[in-house]
């Protein structure tokens, strides 16, 4: 009579493993975007889809090209505080988004740091998402260890059983 419950759980606890982790950072250029309060679209051409940020005046630009400070410079966060702004330094491989200068031409910061892009948020959906997904991430190793320790205990069992 018990058995009959074996392959049930056995099949939840495998099927648990299916449980996405949903603890990932947004997009850069795409949470950029979004924080100036600017719309955005999807385009696609023959490489694929990208993002697209729009402007109050209709005007658009590729979402990484924005955040990089190659289009939208008006628009940028930089301006907009009253900076100018020049392209990343990017020998190093990395995506680090458009430089804010001052009038003698001194790094300001990077826009990412300048705006908290890069920093945990403090807000209580942030703080649900994070947690939610850090539960979510645990219950796979959680649900490994119980269904080795059910398939050792059933393994015994049956070896019990024979003598």
């Amino acid at each position: 009579m018990k058995n009959k419950y074996i392959m049930p759980v056995m099949v939840i606890l495998l099927f648990s493993f299916l449980i996405p982790a949903i603890n990932a950072l947004p997009n850069p250029s795409s949470a950029y975007c979004t924080e100036m309060e600017y719309s955005g679209r999807i385009a696609e051409n023959e490489a694929g889809q990208y993002g697209l940020c729009i402007f109050p005046d209709g005007s658009e630009c590729g979402e990484w090209d924005f955040y990089e400070g190659r289009c939208g410079q008006e628009w940028s966060y930089c301006a907009i505080n009253g900076y100018g702004i020049r392209e990343p330094d990017q020998s190093d491989g990395s995506f680090n988004g458009a430089v804010c200068i001052n009038e003698q031409g001194e790094d300001v910061g990077k826009v990412a740091e300048l705006m908290g892009l890069n920093s945990p948020s403090t807000d209580l959906a942030s703080l649900i998402y994070i947690v939610t997904g850090l539960l979510l991430f645990a219950a796979v190793p959680i649900s490994i260890a119980i269904l080795i320790i059910v398939l050792i205990v059933i393994t015994f069992l049956k070896k019990m059983k024979k003598h």
